[in-house]
Parts: structure tokens; C-alpha cells; sequence
């Protein structure tokens, strides 16, 4: 616990709408976790533990049929878990959309 880590995270059955923004600071994901998967193992720290640090997040997300990417960073307010899959509710503190990186150079 402590160090950066990632995964790579998916809906259930591959859909895509699995992760969804009702307000422009909120994030809302149902991803599906697996066994010895980082997310999984902080989510069961975070939430057995109840620790008092708060836990962060950040990421990318791909569409890939039109290459567009877009970047979050925040922190968890909300995580349940039902088996195999996660609901995580987010507060976002950054984000930014259509990022330039060196793909299509």
C-alpha cells in the first residue's frame, strides 16, 4: 500500500458504458476486478481498514474506434464491492479531454 500501481479496467461483458459523469466533478465506474488485481487489493485496504488517508485515483480512457483519450485525477468517495465487480464513485479534481500525446506523431 502506498506505491503507484494501475489496471487495466473494463465493464462487464466488454459493453462499453461502464463508466459514466452525471456532473462535471463526479465519476461514476462498474468495472470488473480480478484476484490479485492492484484496484482490488486497495479497495478491500480502504474499505476493511477504513484507513484515514483517503484513496486516490487517476486515469486514462481510450475510445478506440475514434482514438480519443481523456484524463482524470481524484480521490474515491464511494467503493462497493459485488464479487467480481466494483462500483466506484469518484470525486474529480482534474480532468482534460482530447490529450495530445505522441500517438499520432
Amino acid at each position: 500500500m502506498g506505491r503507484p500501481w494501475s489496471s487495466i479496467l473494463a465493464g462487464p461483458g466488454g459493453g462499453i458504458g461502464w463508466a459514466s459523469s452525471e456532473t462535471y466533478d463526479r465519476l461514476s465506474m462498474r468495472a470488473v476486478v480480478w484476484d490479485g488485481d492492484p484496484l482490488k487489493a486497495n479497495a478491500d485496504y480502504h474499505t476493511h481498514v477504513r484507513s484515514q488517508r483517503r484513496m486516490l485515483i487517476a486515469g486514462i480512457g481510450v475510445e478506440f474506434s475514434t482514438r480519443r483519450r481523456n484524463k482524470f485525477a481524484g480521490s474515491v468517495e464511494t467503493i462497493e464491492k459485488q464479487g467480481c465487480l466494483l462500483d466506484i464513485c469518484t470525486t474529480v479534481n482534474e480532468a482534460i479531454g482530447y490529450v495530445d500525446i505522441l500517438l499520432n506523431k
